[in-house]
C-alpha cells in the first residue's frame, strides 16, 4: 500500500500520539507528542511500544475516548478501524 504525502503525515502524526499513549500507560520510554520525539527512541523501544500496543488493542479506543476532543472526525473514524480491521507488519516510508 502506498500512501500519498498528505496520508503519510497523517499517519505518522496519529501513530506518534498513539504510541506516547501506549507509552505513557505502560511506562516504556519518554514523552512522545510528535513524531520528532519517535526519532530519539531507539528502534526496539519503538518495536517494545507497538507490540504492546498489538496486544492490548483496547488501548486504541481508550485513547480515543480520552483524547476526543483533540481529534478530527476523520482521525477518530480511522483510529477506531484499527481495533478490528490493523494490518500488522512490518513498513518502510519510500518515494515515488
Amino acid at each position: 500500500m502506498h500512501l500519498n504525502n498528505k496520508d503519510n503525515e497523517l499517519f505518522y502524526k496519529m501513530w506518534s500520539k498513539l504510541l506516547g499513549y501506549v507509552n505513557e500507560n505502560y511506562n516504556f520510554v519518554l514523552e512522545i507528542n510528535r513524531l520528532e520525539d519517535l526519532r530519539e527512541i531507539s528502534p526496539a523501544n519503538i518495536v517494545k511500544m507497538r507490540s504492546k500496543l498489538w496486544e492490548h488493542k483496547e488501548s486504541i479506543g481508550e485513547y480515543v475516548e480520552k483524547n476526543a476532543d483533540t481529534l478530527t472526525k476523520r482521525e477518530i473514524a480511522i483510529l477506531k478501524s484499527c481495533e478490528s480491521n490493523s494490518i500488522i507488519g512490518t513498513f518502510a516510508k519510500t518515494s515515488v
